[in-house]
C-alpha cells in the first residue's frame, strides 16, 4: 500500500516508518521543519538527513499540519491510508501553549479528514489518539477502562482527542481510530534527546503532576506498530476504536516503570520529592477487543526495557547529523 504518515519525527512515527518500509509499504512523509518543544531546531532535519544515510526509499514532504493546503498536497489522489501521528503530547506544554495544541491536534486533525474527502483514492485514516481520553481511574472500582467508557476531557490534551475522535466519527471517512497507552522504549535519535538537560527539565516537570503511586500501563513501539500494520487492510478495524496497550506485566506505575528504565540505564531511582501529589488521568485498558482484531499485544515490560538499551549505541551514528 502507499501510506502517508504525518509526525515521522516523533518518538512512535520514527519507528512506524522503518516498520511500514520493512513490511514493504510505500511510504510518503509528512513533518514540519520547526518542531515543537520536544524537537530543538535542526533537530528534524537531522532525523530526516540519519534516515536517508541509511538509504531507505521514502518520500518526504516538508509541510505544517495546521496549512490546509499543505496536507491536501501530501495527500494527494494516490494514497491508500493516512497514519495520523502528528501531535503534541506532553500535558504540561499542551497547558502552556494550549491554542497551539488545539492548531495543530484538532484543527489539524480537520486538514487531515478533508484533505482524505478530496482524495481520489478515499484512503483509510488510521488516527493516533491517546487513552488519555478517559481520564481518571475509576474511585473504588477495580476495572480496566473499555472503549464504550464515558470520555471527560481532564486536560487540554485530552480534549483535543477527544474532539479529533468525535470530528473522524462524523466524517464519513473510514477509520481505526488507536487510543495509545504510554509509549515508553524510545529509539535513537530520541534516546538521545533524554540526556540533554532542558529535556531532562521537562522531564521532571512531567514527573511532577503524577504521584508516586499513579498507575501506568504501557506499550511497546513493537506493539504499536504491529497494531497499525495490521489495521491497514483489515476489514475488522474499519470504523472502529481500540485500545492500544501491553500484556499484564505493563501494568505498573509511573514510579516502578521509572526507576527500573533508570537503573537499567545506570542511573538512581528517583525519590520521593521528585513526584506530586495530584491524581493522573491514567488507568488500566481492557485490551481482549483490540487484540482479538489487531493480533498485537506481545512485548513485557522487560522487552522494553530491553529495545531502550539496544537503541543507544544509535546515538553516536545519530550525533554525525545533529549537533546540540
Amino acid at each position: 500500500m502507499k501510506v502517508l504518515l504525518t509526525g515521522p519525527c516523533g518518538r512512535v512515527g520514527f519507528t512506524t516508518l522503518l516498520r511500514l518500509l520493512e513490511a514493504g509499504h510505500q511510504v510518503r512523509c509528512f513533518e514540519t521543519r520547526n518542531g515543537f518543544i520536544t524537537h530543538p531546531e535542526g533537530f528534524n532535519e537531522a532525523t530526516e538527513a540519519f534516515l536517508h544515510s541509511k538509504g531507505l526509499d521514502y518520500d518526504w514532504v516538508w509541510g505544517d499540519i495546521r496549512d490546509e493546503d499543505a496536507v491536501r498536497a501530501a495527500v494527494g489522489d494516490d494514497i491508500d491510508a493516512v497514519i495520523h501521528h502528528a501531535a503534541m503530547t506532553l500535558p504540561t506544554h499542551c497547558e502552556e501553549q494550549w491554542e497551539y495544541c488545539w492548531d495543530v491536534n484538532y484543527y489539524g486533525t480537520l486538514h487531515v479528514i478533508d484533505a482524505i474527502r478530496a482524495a481520489g483514492n478515499s484512503p483509510k485514516l488510521i488516527y493516533s489518539s491517546s487513552v488519555a481520553v478517559y481520564g481518571f481511574p475509576p474511585q473504588g472500582e477495580a476495572r480496566d477502562f473499555t472503549e464504550s467508557d464515558p470520555l471527560p476531557a481532564t486536560c487540554t490534551y485530552a480534549a483535543t482527542k477527544i474532539a479529533s475522535e468525535l470530528a473522524i466519527r462524523r466524517s464519513g471517512v473510514n477509520y481505526t481510530i488507536m487510543r495509545m497507552a504510554s509509549c515508553a522504549d524510545v529509539a535513537a535519535p530520541h534516546l538521545f534527546l533524554n540526556s540533554l538537560p532542558w529535556m531532562r527539565e521537562r522531564n521532571r516537570t512531567e514527573t511532577k503532576i503524577k504521584t508516586a503511586t499513579s498507575p501506568a500501563h504501557f506499550v511497546s513501539r513493537d506493539d504499536v506498530n504491529t497494531a497499525y500494520l495490521n489495521a491497514l487492510d483489515n476489514p475488522g478495524a474499519d470504523h472502529g476504536i481500540f485500545n492500544v496497550a501491553g500484556p499484564a506485566d505493563c501494568r505498573t506505575t509511573f514510579r516502578t516503570f521509572r526507576d527500573e528504565m533508570s537503573m537499567t540505564m545506570g542511573g538512581e531511582p528517583s525519590r520521593d520529592e521528585e513526584w506530586g501529589s495530584n491524581p493522573y488521568p491514567q488507568g488500566y485498558y481492557d485490551t481482549s477487543r483490540s487484540d482479538a482484531v489487531l493480533h498485537y499485544v506481545s512485548t513485557p515490560m522487560a522487552g522494553m526495557i530491553r529495545n531502550t538499551v539496544d537503541a543507544t549505541p544509535d546515538i553516536r551514528e545519530f550525533l554525525e547529523f545533529y549537533q546540540p
